[in-house]
């Protein structure tokens, strides 16, 4: 209980609570363990915080609407993930309430909700500025998951940018498998990049938890990263570059700022509820430089 005098509520604020919900197939125990959610949860919870306010998880499975999604019991709804369409029922209960969509992938075609999402296209076009500014023209990219949406848009971006300016990129990828743990297929990856020689310049890996075992597996085919091969990450995981030495540069996709930027969205619309049109607000990602190679 903070001491002092109650903080004022903003305008169209009743309950104090808003809810965080996930419309994917991944839990809100599994989102804490996906790359870059802790930061966006950080974001979310620091911005609630600064108005006095609290936020409750929850999960949409099935199309079902939670009991979180009452008037009575929030305030607003920040949605995460998407499984479109939307059921009809679920979406007459979004349309009760202040909502904006975070992150990255929603199920809102039609644009009937407000947006805030990092610029994920932006990401790769910023890969392919950061080795071409370096001179390394020969690139590879590198991902055990093929089909995620998010890593086969940052492929596409990467690939037409470096090959617009005159380089190539080998494209090392493959899909999850339950038998086999991601660090395994990384190494198979590698493995295939080496094979096909000669060694690339540069390596984009979409995900810092899958750079860290290129890194690793690079070093154990006697290869020096950021000195025979220049790496870039994506995500900017604090729990993963900081176990690089020399660390590679990452692409921070500002997670937190995205989770601030909701609020602030979510705040505004609810005191805003009659306000026509819907807003749109893309987070642009930065470059996070790494450190040089060991002499």
């Amino acid at each position: 209980v903070r001491p002092g005098p109650k903080p004022k509520s903003p305008r169209g604020i009743r309950t104090g609570n808003i809810a965080l919900i996930s419309l994917d197939e991944v839990s809100p125990e599994e989102m804490l363990r996906m790359p870059a959610f802790p930061a966006l949860l950080g974001g979310v919870q620091a911005a609630l915080a600064q108005q006095g306010l609290a936020l409750v998880l929850s999960h949409v499975h099935d199309g079902k609407v939670p009991g979180v999604l009452s008037r009575t019991r929030v305030d607003g709804v920040l949605v995460m993930g998407g499984v479109p369409p939307l059921s009809p029922n679920l979406k007459r209960a979004l349309q009760q309430l202040p909502v904006v969509w975070c992150f990255r992938r929603h199920a809102d075609p039609h644009g009937e909700f407000d947006h805030v999402f990092y610029d994920n296209a932006r990401v790769g076009d910023l890969a392919a500025e950061y080795f071409l500014s370096h001179g390394k023209r020969r690139l590879a990219f590198l991902t055990p998951r093929a089909s995620h949406t998010a890593y086969s848009l940052r492929r596409e971006r990467f690939v037409r940018a470096v090959e617009g300016a005159g380089g190539s990129v080998g494209v090392y990828q493959s899909e999850p498998s339950d038998s086999v743990a991601d660090a395994s297929r990384v190494e198979e990856l590698v493995d295939q990049m080496l094979a096909a020689g000669p060694l690339p310049e540069g390596l984009f890996v979409p995900a810092d938890h899958d750079l860290l075992a290129a890194f690793h597996a690079l070093r154990g085919h006697g290869i020096e990263p950021q000195r025979d091969l220049l790496l870039l990450g994506c995500n900017a995981d604090p729990q993963f570059i900081t176990r690089m030495h020399p660390r590679p540069a990452t692409i921070d996709i500002q997670s937190d700022l995205v989770g601030r930027r909701a609020v602030e969205q979510l705040l505004w619309r609810a005191s805003n509820r009659e306000a026509p049109g819907r807003l749109e607000t893309f987070i642009m990602p930065v470059l996070m430089e790494g450190e040089p190679a060991a002499v």
